[in-house]
């Protein structure tokens, strides 16, 4: 039964009684038709008042039940529903199939869950996996492909910490014995050069190998294509001279030049011949790893080599793999004896120590290299600068070296070879010497300066020990604090825990290297002079050798990053 209130009973009525909600909307929604216009103007003013109180009274009574009706009213529990697993996945995939078709569960590698972000965590080398042939037939009898799951590693393998890849860049190396090292980076040293020594006066010398140089392959540019273009449609088989000018050119790698090259021929379908230079090129890459032979060198390749050298030498640039492919096609000798020949002339050349090279045997022929006295080195000098930059016709022609040779009473064809000599000097140096090393200064300068003050030093230091894996929020607080960026807070960290890591690992390896016998020493010390191997062959030899994997990569890296700071003081 529905209760009906008149007009003068709602007004009467106390806040605290019920109230018919439909009644009061009504209200509200009550139209005007009840008013007739014979009414008089008194009676219609005040049926106006009377109709707007009653519209504030039934708001406000409106406003009060839905707030005790909120309140009474609770929130619904919506069931959560689980996340599907993998296991559920794999399940609705297969779900509807035959027995026949459903695979086995061994089959089924459930992938395994990795963060996000891992820092600067070890890798094992990767272990081949074998029989795979086996594998693929084992599942040719499955009709739904598969991946053929990866041979299992076993714990005691994962645990095992290995040594990553070495890299030209000098990585931070922990000193044990005698601190011969400058702070350079974060106060991580770069390395000790008495590390694997058992005595601090001990100097065992190393051949350097410049061209080991395992920076990460770059795709060339668009400008760098657009010039290799321009060339390859000119020279389909450019010697190596060439590619080397390229790459130093756009500073890539000799290496990249030579491998768009190819891949330019192969998709033009250009066949190359045994006397190509591409075919010589790719010789040279298989005799580096070609034993050396001990048959004698003739007399002839031997000067020729030497003259080879001294042009190189005073050319000031570093003996790359480039350069060394540039003699090679002049003489065919295995790379690592023109190493060893370039090794030689540069420490005669450093020393001053060149009574071999004063020899007059030294040449074939006495009368094409006369030694010139200083007065005539210095006028021979200027006169080919003058030739080369204040003149308008730059080549030589014979005119000019017989005219130059009457000049200085020197024999025209002395001439003629020292101005070829010169030439050859200067080959492929087209930068500006002074311009190179102020700008190389700069560089130095600028990353000297990078360094951090040592009391934001001792504060990031106090952190580390207390939280070795800070948050980004609270990098960015010690940043602040400090500053510094949030970048370079995270480098510290990461660098720092590679330098306690690396600590750990060649304390073992030293370890072990000092108590091994001499002749594997020797051994060990022949493998650093040598190009780098693959992890199978190192596992290999660290298995005949009776040591630990990672104390001969360890030692490997150790001299290679020695020899890379010798090597760097003489080449700009």
């Amino acid at each position: 039964m529905e209760l009906c209130y008149s007009d003068d009973a709602f007004l009467k009525m106390e806040p605290k009684t019920e109230v018919n909600e439909e009644w009061a909307f009504n209200i509200l929604c009550k139209n005007s038709e009840r008013h007739t216009p014979y009414m008089p103007r008194k009676v219609r003013d005040q049926l106006r008042q009377d109709k707007e109180r009653e519209r504030k009274q039934a708001k406000k009574m409106l406003a009060k039940t839905t707030k005790k009706r909120r309140k009474r009213v609770e929130k619904p529990e919506i069931p959560v529903e689980e996340p599907l697993t993998e296991e559920d996945l794999y399940a609705s995939f297969f779900e509807g199939l035959p027995m026949e078709v459903m695979p086995k569960e061994d089959y089924l590698v459930m992938p395994k869950e990795e963060p996000l972000y891992e820092e600067f965590q070890w890798k094992e080398p990767k272990l081949e996996v074998e029989d795979e042939q086996d594998q693929k037939s084992s599942m040719s009898d499955f009709q739904v492909p598969l991946k053929i799951p990866k041979t299992e590693v076993k714990e005691d393998q994962k645990n095992a910490s290995t040594i990553p890849v070495w890299k030209p860049k000098i990585q931070s190396v922990t000193d044990f014995l005698q601190d011969d090292t400058e702070d350079m980076e974060f106060e991580l040293g770069l390395g000790s050069s008495v590390l694997f020594d058992n005595l601090p006066s001990t100097n065992s010398e190393i051949n350097p190998s410049p061209d080991d140089d395992e920076e990460p392959e770059k795709k060339p540019s668009r400008g760098m294509r657009c010039e290799f273009d321009k060339v390859f449609e000119k020279i389909n088989h450019p010697s190596a001279l060439v590619m080397q000018r390229l790459a130093e050119r756009w500073g890539s790698r000799y290496k990249t030049v030579v491998d768009y090259f190819d891949s330019k021929r192969k998709m033009k379908n250009i066949k190359c011949e045994e006397d190509d230079p591409c075919e010589k090129i790719k010789q040279f890459f298989a005799r580096e790893s070609e034993p050396a032979s001990d048959w004698p060198v003739d007399d002839e390749l031997r000067y020729c080599l030497k003259d080879e050298i001294e042009t190189h030498l005073l050319s000031r640039k570093r003996l790359s793999i480039g350069y060394l492919h540039v003699i090679m096609e002049k003489v065919d000798l295995h790379p690592s004896y023109i190493r060893g020949q370039f090794e030689i002339g540069k420490r005669n050349l450093l020393t001053n120590d060149r009574e071999t090279d004063k020899a007059k045997d030294w040449r074939k022929d006495e009368e094409l290299g006369p030694h010139f006295t200083m007065d005539v080195l210095r006028q021979l000098e200027e006169a080919y600068l003058q030739k080369k930059y204040h003149s308008k016709d730059k080549e030589w022609s014979m005119m000019d070296i017989v005219s130059l040779a009457i000049k200085l009473d020197l024999k025209a064809e002395s001439v003629e070879f020292w101005i070829n000599k010169r030439k050859c000097a200067t080959l492929g140096l087209e930068h500006n010497v002074i311009e190179f090393r102020r700008e190389r200064d700069a560089r130095m300068n600028a990353a000297h300066g990078k360094k951090l003050p040592n009391h934001k030093i001792e504060i990031l230091n106090a952190k580390f020990e207390a939280n070795q894996s800070p948050g980004v929020k609270e990098r960015t607080k010690l940043g602040d604090e400090l500053g510094l960026t949030e970048l370079q807070v995270r480098n510290y960290f990461n660098k720092k825990r590679i330098h306690n890591r690396k600590k750990k690992l060649w304390e073992l390896a030293r370890v072990e290297f000092l108590s091994l016998p001499d002749d594997k020493k020797e051994r060990m010390e022949f493998l650093a002079t040598q190009k780098r191997k693959t992890t199978a062959e190192n596992m290999e030899i660290a298995s005949e050798l009776g040591i630990n994997y990672s104390t001969l990569v360890s030692f490997i890296d150790w001299r290679k990053s020695l020899q890379a700071v010798k090597y760097n003081k003489y080449h700009f």
